[in-house]
């Protein structure tokens, strides 16, 4: 199961993925299936990477206010970097990264300017 699927399975579990003190927290873990919580066990490492990096993401861009598109694209930047720069095998952050050009795609698509229009006016 790659990345995106995994991440997606515990999303359409209603699970919610955190972590706490280098453990991987998953609640409600009752919703979690035993042979997803072995694949999950596998795979633990580098999903507390991507948790970390998102949880991060999501709160510069509620700092600064980023819209949703644009901050899903920041998670996903960031949790790509991360996985890189822990040297995580390629089939983890590839999924990942694809994802993110789709986004970015699409963001350019909707001729929506306000973020770089925001940091311009900043200067």
């Amino acid at each position: 199961m790659n990345t995106t699927a995994l991440l997606e399975k515990l999303n359409d579990l209603g699970v919610k993925a955190t972590v706490a003190d280098d453990k991987l927290v998953l609640e409600p873990g009752s919703r979690v299936p035993p042979d997803l919580v072995a694949v999950l066990r596998q795979h633990k490492a580098w999903l507390i990477i991507i948790i970390r990096a998102f949880t991060l993401a999501d709160k510069v861009n509620d700092a600064i206010g980023i819209d949703s598109l644009v901050g899903e694209i920041n998670r996903l930047s960031w949790a790509v970097q991360d996985l890189q720069d822990a040297e995580v095998a390629g089939e983890v952050w590839l999924p990942l990264q694809e994802r993110c050009r789709r986004l970015e795609r699409a963001y350019e698509g909707t001729g929506d300017n306000t973020v770089s229009k925001r940091y311009s006016d900043d200067e």
